[in-house]
């Protein structure tokens, strides 16, 4: 069911804030119109209270999974139920944009983990596409675990791990990881053919350098995982030993071990030999291929076969899956050393200044000719931008370049006597901005013409937008967006337990705070969507931006 609602807000003209800002008044935004369609996508049960909703890639469609009490509701015999149906009483079922399937036993391990702390939205063991028309989960019916993909339900196996089950980039291909038979031999399941049987499997192979989802290649065409294999791991592309691709998918490169030496082959030419080498990955052009190797106790990062100087240690960054960074054209490459207890960020072979011996990420800027990092030297910390040093503070956060690669922003804290002893500001281009009890990373316009960010002083949240102040009496403000040409910005806001997308200052419709649903996304310049709850009921809410006379 769809229905309009008409939201009419028009802004009065109460003042402009001024640059020391007016605590309460809002910053004139024109006459402004939000109109919004609510379609009812389903029910949740308010009795369930470990619900989690899976949200696909563009927010439009959601999947979970709900639960009854009945045996009759399910049509299964009660012969057939599993040790925990017969003892909970409960089956399961996976309802898609309020379309629910067929009742299963369990779904995932959705019954074992009912009740436990932090229960995320993958361990459900349901997915969607990328594209949001698919869907896929683990089922169990009569003690078989079963991967059921569009409703049709697939062979029964011994065990399946509910949330290895991915989609191919393009949505049109499947894959998982199962066991069957004597000793629980391993097998990898793409498109329905069986591949195995294995010691043991694993299908994510993000950490051999692969950006896309699961064992997939970018184009879809092929498919890795790693297999077990009397005892040793091997890789395996498209069911054969041995092969990483590059993001075009058209070169290969390996790992190998010959006579006590290791090495790594690219597209069919063994590299040199040495005690050990990984973190095998291609640049984002394809064109490129980097590798850590040690040597006599030293480690030295190689590209394109040209080694660089020798380090006590090549440092990776927790949020990253490999301590080598290409910018985003392939054509530099960067990585954080650390060389007599000193860290050291290197650029293209050259070495920036010796700083304490932390782990930060390396950030290119979208363009790939700017280059920034974050650095600790003598208890303090600073943005290091284009082998500049910036202002030092108490602490920065993640710097971050605009999308037209022009501009730098970053959070920063540093000692002061407001707000407990401590100040939060944002840093644009090196110019530092009005002090807060707590900022959030600044959000870049399109164009990069403008930025925006949250913030709380002593009368709670506001949101502030190209150095002006927009206040609601918010107790929570996140999800910061631009529309794509720049004009508007958005935001989600929540007071008094509820939450209100607010476009240029204006506040829409008002919805539930849940869990994970905390997302909005610009369809056009003037429309924007985002899925939301009212009293238990799931809304997709389509709203469209209307200015002046429209």
């Amino acid at each position: 069911m769809t229905r309009l609602v008409a939201l009419l807000v028009f802004v009065a003209a109460v003042g402009l804030l001024s640059p020391t800002g007016m605590r309460g008044e809002q910053p004139t935004t024109g006459s402004t119109k939000l109109v919004t369609w609510e379609t009812e996508l389903g029910r949740l049960n308010p009795e369930d209270m470990i619900t989690r909703i899976m949200l696909s890639h563009d927010r439009m469609h959601a999947a979970w999974v709900e639960w009854g009490l009945v045996p009759e509701r399910s049509g299964m015999p009660e012969t057939k139920l599993g040790a925990g149906s017969q003892l909970y009483g409960q089956y399961y079922r996976v309802v898609v944009d309020g379309v629910p399937g067929s009742w299963y036993e369990d779904i995932g391990d959705y019954r074992t983990r009912l009740g436990r702390d932090g229960v995320s939205q993958s361990s459900l063991g349901v997915t969607l596409s990328l594209d949001g028309k698919r869907v896929g989960y683990c089922a169990v019916r009569g003690l078989k675990p079963h991967v059921v993909v569009d409703g049709l339900e697939g062979k029964g196996y011994d065990w399946i791990l509910p949330w290895s089950l991915v989609f191919s980039p393009n949505s049109k291909r499947v894959a998982y990881e199962a066991r069957q038979g004597q000793g629980l031999r391993s097998l990898v399941i793409v498109d329905g053919v069986e591949h195995g049987p294995y010691e043991d499997v694993r299908l994510d192979v993000r950490h051999l350098g692969l950006k896309a989802i699961g064992g997939f290649s970018p184009n879809s065409n092929r498919v890795a995982y790693v297999a077990k294999r009397e005892g040793k791991w091997v890789v395996v592309v498209d069911g054969g030993d041995g092969l990483v691709f590059s993001p075009d998918s058209r070169r290969v490169a390996y790992e190998a071990e010959r006579a006590g030496k290791q090495f790594v082959v690219v597209d069919g030419v063994e590299g040199k030999g040495y005690e050990y080498v990984g973190d095998v990955r291609f640049g984002p052009d394809s064109k490129r291929v980097a590798y850590t190797a040690s040597r006599d106790g030293k480690l030295v990062v190689v590209v394109d076969g040209v080694e660089s100087d020798e380090y006590d240690k090549i440092m990776r960054p927790e949020s990253s899956p490999t301590p080598i960074f290409f910018s985003p054209d392939g054509r530099h490459v960067a990585y954080r050393v650390e060389r007599r207890g000193r860290s050291v960020v290197v650029v293209d072979g050259v070495e920036g200044k010796e700083s304490d011996s932390d782990v930060f990420e390396v950030v290119f800027s979208p363009d790939g000719q700017r280059v920034a990092y974050r650095e600790r030297r003598d208890g303090t910390s600073l943005v290091v931008c284009d082998s500049i040093d910036g202002k030092a503070y108490d602490w920065v956060e993640i710097p971050r370049f605009s999308s037209d690669s022009k501009r730098m922003g970053y959070a920063a804290r540093r000692r002061g006597k407001r707000f407990a002893g401590a100040s939060w500001f944002v840093v644009i281009d090196g110019l530092q901005g009005k002090e807060y009890h707590r900022v959030q990373e600044p959000v870049f316009s399109p164009d990069g013409s403008r930025v925006a960010y949250g913030a709380v002083d002593d009368n709670g949240w506001l949101l502030v937008v190209d150095g002006v102040e927009y206040r609601g009496g918010y107790s929570y403000i996140h999800d910061i967006a631009f529309s794509p040409d720049s004009r508007h910005f958005a935001y989600l806001a929540e007071r008094e337990h509820l939450m209100v997308p607010v476009v240029d200052g204006v506040e829409g419709m008002t919805y539930d705070v849940f869990p994970g649903l905390n997302w909005l996304v610009f369809d056009e310049p003037g429309a924007l969507h985002m899925l939301a709850i009212r009293k238990w009921r799931l809304i997709r809410a389509q709203v469209s931006i209307r200015t002046g006379g429209q």
